[in-house]
């Protein structure tokens, strides 16, 4: 599935992942809302001196968005879907400079009416057809906002470092011939040479695992205090954070577990939830998605910076006995994260393939049944330590912050977990409608007592 020359464009067919996400990004589009539309942003900092650079910043940051364009078309790239329900990925090069000052002014935006990143983000619809740009000056804070069929998030914390790299000296080229599109990210089923037929043994692989997974619901959950039947509303990020030195006695005692941290805060938000429902008889398993990042697996030049707008994530079943004790439970979670999706350790990687697609369709089949009971156990991503993607320093710009968002539309929490300058972050994300502020500062609360008492 590579990009292939058109007459006047690129495209490039759906791969399993595309697929996958075309069909989220169909949740909520009634009520003008995406689910798992996301945000990345960093607030920055300059020397206040630097009079130069405070007067120009909104043209310096557009400048930057227009070069960032020639070395990472896939900011602009389109999703495509015509009469016969044939789906791509679509660019057209920039053939003026009028075309890309257009191009610019469709996706950048300066948020003057918004007080932080986070507010703008909740209040905001559907994402665009393009990946776009928002800087709000009032907090200084830079921010992409994308369907989640364009990347997955270390792909945006990775273009949030190739952003600022050329925010340092934006050079846009003076011949505009289309060469930009040599560039282009080729799909993960490309890189990993991914056969076009796939092997029956990895078919069936994909149906165990798919059915295992349907064979344990229903799951343990949080338990919404709204109405869950209601209509979504606005998503909300709420965020505990942990300071240095706890943090770093977290990391030594994890280690000594011989557990990574994020396998730990998932053993702890998932007990959490027996500590916060403990009236009535609870379902016997807590059965979600472990997330993986793939980009690891892959050759370089894929597992970098220069391969940041393309998605290379997927998921897997986890599955673990609610009632179990925190050691069983962490050792569970931790067998699971260590899923070995080197292709020269196992099939993983091409059983990925038909999972996938199989995850489409149970998507689909949820979606044309409305009055199936929601799901509502909480969901964890880990995007690691933050320093891995963005630099403190770009010339005369510091990050003094780095934070990621989605829009969740189901009355499930979405916990993402990551370190930056040492502080371990645990940020969820939720919908209004199901929700409470207080609902979810309990279960955060929860979840890190649980922690500390296990770790410490």
């Amino acid at each position: 599935m590579s990009w292939t020359k058109q007459e006047n464009y690129w495209s490039r067919p759906f791969d399993c992942h595309d697929e996958l996400f075309h069909v989220v990004r169909r949740m909520g589009a009634e009520i003008n809302r995406e689910h798992w539309q996301f945000m990345v942003n960093v607030k920055i900092s300059f020397a206040a001196e630097d009079d130069r650079i405070g007067s120009d910043i909104e043209r310096r940051l557009r400048q930057a968005w227009k070069a960032l364009r020639f070395l990472h078309p896939g900011i602009a790239v389109e999703v495509y879907e015509n009469e016969a329900q044939c789906r791509e990925k679509k660019y057209h090069p920039v053939q003026t400079h009028q075309e890309l000052e257009d191009f610019c002014n469709e996706t950048f935006f300066t948020e003057t009416t918004s007080s932080s990143a986070d507010e703008f983000f909740s209040q905001r619809g559907r994402a665009s057809r393009y990946i776009t740009l928002h800087w709000i000056p009032e907090t200084r804070q830079i921010a992409f906002i994308s369907s989640h069929a364009h990347w997955d998030g270390r792909g945006a914390l990775f273009m949030l470092h190739e952003y600022l790299s050329v925010l340092e000296n934006p050079i846009i080229p003076t011949t505009l011939d289309g060469t930009e599109a040599e560039n282009f990210v080729p799909s993960l089923n490309t890189v990993i040479g991914m056969p076009e037929k796939s092997k029956p043994e990895w078919e069936e692989s994909a149906a165990e695992i798919m059915q295992h997974f349907m064979d344990v619901q229903p799951s343990i959950g949080c338990v919404p205090p709204g109405d869950t039947k209601s209509l979504p509303a606005e998503s909300k990020r709420l965020e505990t954070i942990l300071p240095p030195d706890m943090s770093k006695s977290l990391f030594q005692a994890a280690r000594k577990e011989n557990i990574t941290i994020s396998t730990a805060v998932e053993t702890a938000g998932i007990l959490a939830l027996t500590a916060m429902n403990n009236e009535g008889s609870q379902p016997e398993y807590y059965a979600s998605w472990a997330a993986f990042d793939l980009r690891k697996y892959c050759p370089p030049p894929f597992d970098g910076p220069v391969h940041a707008p393309s998605i290379r994530l997927t998921s897997l079943p986890l599955i673990v006995k609610s009632q179990a004790s925190w050691s069983e439970m962490s050792r569970a979670i931790s067998e699971l994260n260590r899923t070995p999706w080197d292709v020269n350790e196992s099939d993983m990687m091409f059983v990925r393939d038909p999972f996938v697609r199989n995850a489409c369709g149970i998507f689909l089949a949820a979606m044309s049944q409305p009055d199936l009971p929601p799901s509502t156990e909480p969901f964890f991503s880990s995007l690691g330590v933050y320093e891995d993607y963005v630099k403190h320093e770009y010339g005369p710009f510091t990050v003094e912050d780095v934070s990621l968002a989605v829009h969740i539309l189901p009355p499930s929490i979405c916990l993402h977990i990551w370190t930056w300058r040492g502080s371990l972050h645990l940020s969820a994300c939720y919908n209004t409608a199901y929700y409470t502020t207080d609902y979810v500062q309990d279960y955060l609360d929860t979840t890190k007592d649980i922690l500390l008492k296990n770790l410490l």
